[in-house]
């Protein structure tokens, strides 16, 4: 390789890190920008850089996401309501011996007992939007999330 191969090779190496780093920071913004990010990656003439453009896209990890809600207790039974869109999920985890409790709609009619004997979690999806309302009664502690849906 000749020495101006190497320079034009660096110069568009660099060239694509910045623009990668511009649209990382854009892409974590929304879908329409990485419909952009993706566009101007695709678009780097040189290969090396090119991937460093794709590969320095942030993509928004569900699994990290704040929760839309978020509640504890222990040691007794705790009720709260809140509102839930179709396609989220309520999240419950438990560190001691049981758990149980109930999902109610907005009047009050029961949509679903909940328990769990021992440590761990489970799993609540919600198929339509609406307001709910959830009593837990448990020894030790636990945690619930609301987590937007995916």
């Amino acid at each position: 390789m000749s020495a101006s191969t190497a320079v034009k090779q660096g110069m568009a190496i660099r060239r694509g890190v910045t623009a990668a780093m511009l649209l990382a920071q854009a892409a974590a913004a929304g879908a329409a920008d990485m419909k952009t990010a993706l566009s101007a990656c695709r678009a780097e003439p040189a290969e090396e850089a090119r991937l460093a453009c794709y590969d320095a896209i942030v993509i928004a990890d569900a699994a990290t996401a704040a929760p839309l809600a978020s509640w504890h207790g222990r040691n007794g039974t705790d009720s709260f309501a809140f509102t839930a869109s179709a396609g989220d999920r309520l999240v419950i985890s438990h560190d001691d011996v049981v758990l149980v409790g109930a999902l109610k709609d907005a009047a009050g009619h029961l949509l679903e007992n909940l328990h769990q004997a021992g440590r761990g979690s489970f799993t609540v999806p919600f198929r339509a939007a609406g307001d709910y309302q959830l009593s837990l009664s448990a020894t030790g502690s636990w945690t619930a999330r609301l987590e937007g849906g995916h």
